[in-house]
């Protein structure tokens, strides 16, 4: 069992040190396209962040465990609304402005809406994967209609560079990621742990490290459409894309649903309190990010007390 967490811990790091260059070349890639901030944070930058949740969930698929996908995908996403989104605004602040704040409330109530027949089906079977699938391109489609007016000069050669080196790194990605699910697997078998869980606690923190490397520059910066566009773009993406994506291959069934409505429970908690947080006040200051982070704590507790 030691050598398989070793080979965990170390997969998951050099996952997130590939996951890090990958989101420095779609970077790149963006600045030739004429992608908008928003686009670039929605699309680009939270599906890069988001390669690894995807990876590791198809790649659970050939070793049975689909489950892990339901995990992983909500418990990325709860990571990054309770842990790195208060982390950035006691760091920095983020401020949002009304146009971003229709966008949260948008998305926020399409990801309940999208998760809760989950909850009755107590299964993602291979036509609601479709289902959900097709919303997330028709969303991404939507954001991408805007676009810039001033393209940054990259000549042919960088053009070239950027898309092999992408290449490259999304191999990487999909090899690491079933490295790591195999170990959580072979973990998981020798202690007894939900796979729920493995996929909601153990391997979020690390595959959810990118979104936090990606939006501290960015609210440094002041840019925070690209911090709002990557939190709720690998909302939309974990929620819909990489469930409806894994349910397609083989459809996922939930064993242990109660652990599932936590999940959802917390996810619907979060999502409310952020627009409640933003309808007083247009900002993610100190004092919201300790009421998330709180949630944070009750999660973590809540979640190894009734999946251990």
């Amino acid at each position: 069992m030691i050598v398989w967490i070793i080979l965990l811990l170390v997969s998951l790091y050099l996952l997130y040190k590939v996951g890090e260059k990958t989101e420095e070349e779609l970077v790149k890639f963006a600045e030739y396209s004429g992608i908008t901030h928003l686009a670039v944070g929605f699309i680009f930058l939270a599906v890069a962040t988001s390669l690894p949740e995807l990876s590791i969930s198809i790649s659970s698929t050939l070793v049975g465990n689909q489950e892990i996908s339901a995990g992983v995908s909500v418990g990325n996403v709860l990571y990054d609304l309770l842990l790195i989104l208060p982390i950035v605004g006691i760091w920095y602040g983020i401020k949002i402005d009304d146009e971003n704040f229709r966008k949260i409330k948008l998305l926020s109530i399409i990801t309940l809406l999208a998760l809760f027949p989950i909850l009755l089906m107590k299964s993602v079977p291979r036509t609601y994967g479709m289902f959900l699938v097709i919303s997330f391109v028709i969303l991404s489609t939507y954001l991408l209609q805007e676009r810039k007016k001033r393209y940054r000069f990259h000549t042919r050669e960088e053009k070239i560079r950027n898309r092999l080196n992408l290449g490259i790194l999304l191999v990487a990605i999909s090899f690491l990621s079933f490295v790591i699910n195999l170990s959580a697997k072979k973990i998981a078998e020798a202690t007894n742990i939900s796979m729920l869980i493995i996929g909601s606690l153990i391997i979020s923190i690390f595959t959810s490290s990118p979104e936090l490397f990606t939006c501290l520059p960015a609210a440094k910066r002041r840019n925070y459409d690209i911090v709002v566009g990557t939190l709720y773009g690998t909302l939309i993406f974990d929620t819909m894309f990489v469930l409806g994506a894994t349910s397609i291959i083989t459809p996922i069934k939930i064993s242990n649903i109660n652990q599932f409505l936590l999940l959802y429970f917390f996810l619907f908690t979060s999502l409310i309190s952020i627009i409640l947080m933003l309808v007083r006040k247009r900002e993610i200051g100190i004092d919201s990010s300790l009421f998330l982070l709180m949630l944070f704590a009750l999660w973590i507790f809540l979640s190894i007390l009734s999946g251990i």
